[in-house]
């Protein structure tokens, strides 16, 4: 891959193939966000499955590590829930949880569903929050273990199939419910999910 910066260095352009999947990733920085926005192209003659996944990790950061997961937060009518409220989980494991976008595995359960693009960690001391916005998601996940976000769009790149996405990492100054204003503000316009 090949990297090019602007002259401030706010915008960063990845640019490259790999196998058969070329590539264009432009991150865009502000104070509190990078937008990152992926272009691929499958050149090859196989599909490829999955052409992108982003794993946010947050042990590096030591007041935003959540081992327990109770600082945790997935999108729901505008505001965002702690994860052991959601119940649209595809996995009881202990350090993975796993979730789908507005469905569930088992219809029997009742309560919260993931209905929006982001999920968020809160800091220990509730002054500042960062978290992942997918434009497209079907898939949210989380280790424990890594205090890691995952918001997953939908990927498959059938041969010369093209794809388009933007993700954005948000680091607010404020508690869940601004993070939750914030998010909903830049993106209320948008359709909401795949």
């Amino acid at each position: 891959m090949k990297a090019e910066f602007n002259e401030d260095f706010t915008q960063a352009v990845l640019s490259g193939a790999m196998n058969s999947l070329d590539a264009r990733i432009t991150i865009d920085c502000t104070t509190d966000m990078l937008e990152i926005t992926y272009n691929f192209r499958n050149t090859g003659e196989n599909p490829i499955p999955k052409a992108q996944e982003m794993c946010f990790q947050l042990t590096g950061a030591p007041h935003f590590r959540d081992f327990d997961g109770r600082r945790t937060f997935l999108s729901h009518l505008q505001e965002h829930i702690s994860r052991a409220q959601m119940w649209n989980h595809y996995s009881e494991r202990l350090l993975i949880q796993d979730y789908a976008f507005g469905e569930t595995p088992d219809p029997s359960e009742k309560g919260p569903r993931i209905d929006f693009s982001s999920m968020a960690t809160e800091s220990k001391d509730g002054q500042w929050t960062v978290g992942v916005y997918t434009s497209q998601p079907i898939r949210f996940a989380g280790n424990l273990e890594y205090s890691c976000l995952h918001v997953d769009p939908k990927s498959p790149l059938g041969s010369g199939q093209s794809y388009h996405l933007t993700q954005k990492i948000y680091f607010i100054k404020g508690n869940i419910k601004e993070f939750s204003y914030r998010v909903w503000d830049d993106h209320r316009c948008k359709k909401m999910g795949p």
